[in-house]
């Protein structure tokens, strides 16, 4: 599925993602359900870091500074594909500089995607996530 597709997809339920995230209606508890029959939910670390695990409630986003990063996430779909999910993400604003910046929080619609094989050859890790807000649609390489 290429970015755009994949973008319009994201913001076509951002709608019932951001309402369900402000009206605390919760996302149900997702199994770890497979595409493929036979095949492995991929999986999801902290920057190539930490314990590999299946619906992570914390994502960093950006892992060099980690000024962007995912909190309080309830995913709907987890599987060897994809993930999709909803939480909060926190932005640093850097005002007046990074270092002594705040955070600024709002709702997300997150969607993981591009699964590569994990060295060790023990399953897949998701390699790319798509984050949807209000601000709008970012990419990253978490």
């Amino acid at each position: 599925m290429n970015h755009r597709l994949r973008a319009a997809r994201a913001a076509a339920i951002l709608a019932v993602g951001i309402s369900a995230s402000a009206t605390a209606v919760a996302v149900p508890a997702a199994a770890a359900v497979t595409d493929t029959p036979g095949v492995p939910p991929a999986l999801m670390d902290q920057c190539g870091t930490g314990p590999l695990v299946t619906e992570p409630s914390r994502m960093i986003l950006t892992c060099g500074d980690a000024n962007n990063r995912l909190t309080d996430m309830s995913w709907g779909l987890w599987s060897a594909d994809h993930a999709i999910g909803i939480g909060t993400e926190h932005i640093n604003m850097c005002e007046p500089d990074c270092a002594r910046g705040t955070f600024r929080s709002i709702p997300a619609l997150v969607y993981l995607d591009q699964p590569r094989p994990l060295p060790n050859g023990q399953g897949t890790r998701f390699s790319h996530a798509t984050v949807v807000t209000t601000d709008g649609v970012n990419s990253y390489l978490p």
